[in-house]
């Protein structure tokens, strides 16, 4: 793995086709930091989650990690990565061990280590008692903590994790991420979701992403929705109100 550093992405322009999904996206992430993407379906969330994952290269600007492009990297940034994507799926005939034990080997995680490693993820993510369980056998909730579990199996420095509460009930949602600020202390961790909740409380910076531009980057403390008005229908038109980041209103 590399030595841990920022994560940087400068004027990034993704395009489908002739369709631009992200424009002129800048955003610098630094160890320790926790960062929710928020916005509604079809703002670019996944797109710069997978942009910055090195699935899907901008058509304009770059990403760095520490002073180097991550194209340049290869796989040490790649398995200084940990990766979630929406509908977490895998080899459905392999157990959750074995799906488990499988993603830390080809993360180059010492093979003495894997067992333990793996261990380590199942219990923190309520799994080890599905251990040997077929993965077509798990609830989609299971199968969630799964898609998880194998993101953090090889300890990554930046974690990325696209809508990781879907599925999971309320406590489960908690527990993951009480889990990731207890026990991933130093690492980068980039989040999207559409619920704003979950943005405010878990996250201590919030980026918000409108039509795929970044239409707020700031503290999380800084937002105060409205509580009386739909916020997703309010979203295009968040503000940064002042370079202080007083109260940012969503009107």
């Amino acid at each position: 793995m590399l030595a841990p550093a920022s994560l940087v992405a400068e004027g990034l322009e993704v395009r489908l086709g002739r369709t631009p999904v992200l424009s002129g996206v800048s955003l610098t992430i630094t160890p320790g930091q926790t960062v929710a993407m928020l916005g509604p379906n079809g703002s670019g969330k996944t797109t710069l989650l997978r942009s910055l994952a090195g699935l899907v290269p901008p058509a304009a600007g770059q990403i760095r990690y520490g002073r180097r492009a991550i194209g340049q990297l290869g796989a040490g940034y790649r398995h200084s990565l940990g990766y979630l994507p929406q509908g977490f799926d895998f080899y459905h005939h392999f157990t959750v061990r074995q799906t488990l034990s499988y993603l830390a080997a080809i993360r180059l995680v010492h093979p003495a280590l894997v067992p333990g490693r793996v261990d380590q993820v199942m219990d923190a993510f309520g799994l080890t008692s599905k251990a040997d369980t077929r993965l077509t056998a798990l609830s989609l909730g299971e199968r969630q903590r799964v898609g998880l579990a194998q993101a953090l199996v090889h300890d990554p420095d930046v974690l990325l994790l696209d809508e990781p509460s879907s599925f999971l009930d309320p406590e489960e949602r908690v527990a993951l991420h009480t889990h990731l600020r207890v026990a991933t202390p130093g690492r980068i961790i980039i989040f999207a979701t559409h619920l704003p909740d979950e943005a405010l409380a878990a996250a201590d910076r919030v980026a918000i992403l409108c039509k795929g531009r970044l239409c707020y980057d700031g503290p999380a403390m800084a937002l105060s929705p409205d509580p009386d008005r739909a916020y997703l229908e309010r979203l295009p038109k968040a503000r940064l109100q002042s370079a202080n980041h007083p109260a940012v209103h969503l009107v």
